[in-house]
């Protein structure tokens, strides 16, 4: 039946017609990366991240720990937001990414939900062609979005992770926050 791909192509079309201009997302993409590369200045600085010889994460606690000679210094809760494929050089979304638990990308799930309300098709998109640069500028939007205080990427050969740090401190002192939730996206 011919119908399935006449509809699903008259839907496609319908669905752009609806997008935001490129230009709009950009705009939103550009200042959402500038103000993640300011608080990740600040954070870097207060916690001295480059300079910890190993980090470890884990999704089921949803942490990122930073050690120097099997110390914890500093604890990081996270959230995962998504994978550049060094094979395939494509986005994959947490939330659409069978590898990663739900509950480690529960709050970028909200992401989709901001992308539908403001008709940013990148980030209602499970997956599409990107770059190392392309999953920063996601995170970026995720930061934002969730209120994060930061950022993480991972590599190795699979290609890169990216997380939001919704909370972080000194391994020696009591936590002060909690995580951050985002209850709901507003306009």
């Amino acid at each position: 039946m011919r119908t399935l791909p006449i509809l699903a192509a008259a839907l496609s079309v319908l669905a752009a017609s609806h997008a935001r201009p490129a230009s709009t997302f950009g705009a939103y993409e550009n200042h959402a990366f500038a103000r993640l590369n300011a608080r990740q200045d600040a954070m870097i600085r207060q916690y001295n991240l480059t300079r910890y010889q190993q980090f470890h994460w884990s999704q089921k606690k949803r942490e990122l720990l930073f050690t120097d000679d099997g110390k914890v210094k500093v604890i990081a809760d996270v959230q995962f937001v998504g994978n550049v494929s060094a094979k395939s050089h494509r986005w994959l979304w947490a939330w659409a990414n069978p590898s990663i638990m739900p509950s480690a990308a529960v709050d970028t799930s909200r992401l989709r939900q901001f992308g539908r309300l403001h008709r940013f098709v990148r980030l209602t998109q499970a997956e599409w062609p990107a770059t190392p640069l392309d999953g920063w500028k996601m995170t970026a939007i995720a930061e934002q979005v969730l209120n994060a205080k930061g950022a993480y990427r991972t590599e190795d050969r699979g290609g890169y992770t990216y997380m939001v740090i919704t909370s972080i401190h000194w391994a020696n002192e009591a936590r002060t926050d909690k995580p951050t939730r985002v209850a709901a996206v507003h306009k």
